[in-house]
């Protein structure tokens, strides 16, 4: 998807949550290769100020999902259904649960399980908010108990240009809190920017884990950038903390050869078909 369609695609969104659209509500299944991709790109989500823990954080997670509001819930469906998404409305809020009813009945099929992590985005006047939570109970279709289990961000356009690439497995080495290491972790690159990553590994990643990747992109030395995991589980998003000018630019000049690369292999394969009819 493509930056254009993905702006447009928050607008009419946040149009829709705000009741500025006519558009009807509806439930949305993305390809399973980018489980997330119209909802939180790495490169998208800006924290906002404050320690996760705080208690200041977890009061405007309340706010933001206060009796009444309109909200899109997001969520990891698995390889046969990829991304799931369902708006509804904030019925109950209690400490840091929330009860949200559905605007439609989800198939049985396409329901979250019991402490799945989900994506909730609320409308706010300057952006939309993602608000992390996981599944309080099994839902019965027409709606869903969460829990608020980190402090919201904000989704903003950002101008990285994201692509599909084909690499080799890289090693990650897990970070502690304290920053030291605690051991290796094999991952594939799906798709990566200037700004973050989408990667799959073998063990389910954590919203908030860090890593620090080995990332070969051309004949020089490898670049080593910490990531931060912002939607987790197996297929996982990160964003990376800040680059210097010189490793920023060799990952932008890797992602457009990789684009151009993917284009010229369509464009043969397309003709390739041409020439066999």
């Amino acid at each position: 998807m493509s930056g254009q369609d993905r702006t447009s695609w928050y607008r009419r969104l946040y149009q829709r949550l705000l009741g500025e659209s006519t558009e009807q509500p509806d439930i949305i299944q993305l390809h399973e290769r980018r489980p997330a991709e119209v909802v939180a790109e790495p490169d998208d989500v800006v924290s906002l100020n404050g320690p996760a823990e705080s208690e200041r954080a977890v009061e405007d997670c309340r706010v933001l999902l206060g009796q009444g509001r309109r909200v899109a819930v997001t969520w990891d469906g698995g390889p046969e259904h990829g991304s799931v998404m369902a708006q509804g409305e904030v019925r109950l809020t209690f400490d840091d649960t929330v009860w949200i009813w559905l605007d439609q009945e989800l198939p049985e099929s396409s329901r979250p399980r019991a402490g799945q992590a989900l994506q909730v985005l609320a409308p706010r006047p300057d952006a939309l908010r993602l608000i992390p939570c996981r599944l309080v109970e099994p839902s019965n279709g027409g709606s869903l108990q969460v829990a608020i289990s980190g402090r919201a961000s904000r989704l903003q356009r950002r101008e990285d240009v994201r692509a599909l690439v084909d690499m080799p497995p890289i090693s990650a080495v897990r970070l502690g809190l304290t920053g030291r290491p605690q051991g290796l972790l094999g991952v594939r690159v799906v798709d990566l920017s200037a700004g973050g990553i989408r990667m799959q590994t073998d063990e389910m990643l954590r919203a908030g884990q860090r890593l620090r990747l080995v990332l070969r992109l051309d004949d020089g030395d490898p670049i080593t950038p910490t990531v931060e995991v912002l939607v987790p589980g197996t297929t996982a998003q990160g964003r990376f903390d800040p680059l210097g000018e010189v490793e920023r630019r060799r990952v932008v000049q890797f992602v457009y050869k990789q684009e151009v690369a993917a284009r010229r292999r369509a464009r043969d394969e397309n003709e390739a078909e041409q020439l066999a009819d």
